[in-house]
């Protein structure tokens, strides 16, 4: 009889103590969606998915991948505690992935169908675990069931996936699903309002606020900014003779190659039309130069669908040709007809002091 009490005893202690842990998770659950709905910064967005993952898993490694289109996995954040290996993406996770993906399963532990995608791939401490080790993967879904994201945690003391435990982490999927497809719609829409349709380039209206935002800054930091304006040369010809589609596929691949050749250097524009800018924010003249003339010989060598195509290229900079945005954007639009003027295909710029472009320091 007493023993049986106190086994009975022991029984509601221990659920009262996973009663208490579930309540804890799910107090904390509130308050990591809460932070993830508010969030709008798409990274910012990522690390408090992930952390939020983290803390409600306690495992020794998580990630938190993006899907794409074409069903590849782009990390976008993870957490590694207590310097644990894993072989996050290995080609044996990989097919666990598309399999869960598939089946829609919570949990999956891998086996040597998984693991012989991974021959000479993974160390061999990680081969002796690896089928022992238990994947915890969350699918995130958008409302018209297309995955857009995964939760990974990895973990070798399988008495953590509880049923309970399971619940949990479906809750926190199902509002983390909703807050990533609201988050992506809504980072969209902004980019409609500051990108351009055809390029991906950001627009007219969101340089001339970058510019002035660049300059402001620069001015307090007493900085030069090189701004460049450039034009194709007979755009309007190749319209005219290959048609529109064919000279809208020369935009999309001329606004590549120069943020190929910018890189971080710079930001490239749709200005409007055949016309692009670009600000390069702690550059002078010279450093402006070699990088346009990078733009007109990487564009001019690029193999076209129907002839060559190239560009003429003017430079202005802030403060050495004009101290204010309309100024130094006349500045640069006269260094563009100057290289036009000259024949096409070349860059140019003023080598003329700010008082030469009748610019009024504030």
């Amino acid at each position: 009889m007493d023993s049986s009490i106190g086994h009975h005893s022991k029984t509601i202690t221990e659920e009262v103590k996973q009663l208490k842990e579930i309540n804890s998770k799910l107090t904390a659950l509130h308050w990591i969606t809460a932070q993830i709905v508010a969030e709008q910064d798409m990274n910012t967005l990522y690390n408090l998915i992930i952390n939020g993952f983290s803390e409600i898993t306690s495992v020794p490694k998580c990630g938190f991948y993006l899907v794409d289109d074409n069903y590849n996995f782009i990390e976008a954040a993870n957490r590694n505690k207590e310097g644990f290996e894993a072989f996050w993406l290995c080609p044996g996770v990989v097919s666990a992935i598309h399999q869960v993906i598939k089946e829609r399963i919570a949990i999956i532990t891998l086996n040597e169908g998984h693991c012989d995608n991974c021959v000479n791939q993974c160390s061999s401490d990680i081969e002796d675990k690896c089928q022992e080790m238990r994947l915890q993967i969350c699918a995130l879904y958008d409302r018209l069931g297309k995955p857009t994201g995964l939760l990974v945690a990895y973990d070798f003391n399988n008495h953590q996936f509880n049923e309970e435990w399971v619940k949990v982490l479906e809750i926190y999927t199902l509002q983390v699903s909703l807050a990533l497809e609201n988050a992506i719609l809504n980072n969209r829409l902004r980019d409609l309002a500051v990108k351009d349709g055809l390029t991906g380039l950001y627009n007219h209206r969101c340089f001339m606020g970058d510019l002035d935002k660049t300059i402001n800054r620069y001015r307090k930091n007493n900085l030069p900014c090189c701004l460049m304006l450039l034009d194709v040369d007979d755009f309007k010809k190749y319209n005219d003779t290959y048609g529109h589609p064919a000279g809208d596929k020369i935009l999309q691949a001329m606004a590549k190659i120069m943020i190929n050749t910018v890189k971080e250097l710079g930001t490239v524009y749709r200005y409007g039309g055949e016309e692009f800018a670009i600000i390069l924010p702690g550059n002078e003249l010279n450093r402006g130069n070699e990088i346009a003339e990078n733009i007109r010989t990487n564009i001019a060598a690029h193999k076209f669908e129907h002839r060559q195509i190239t560009v003429s290229i003017g430079i202005a900079e802030y403060p050495f040709n004009a101290v204010q945005v309309n100024d130094l954007i006349e500045c640069a639009d006269q260094s563009l007809y100057v290289a036009k003027k000259q024949g096409k295909n070349r860059v140019c710029l003023l080598e003329n002091s700010s008082e030469s472009c009748k610019a009024k320091a504030p």
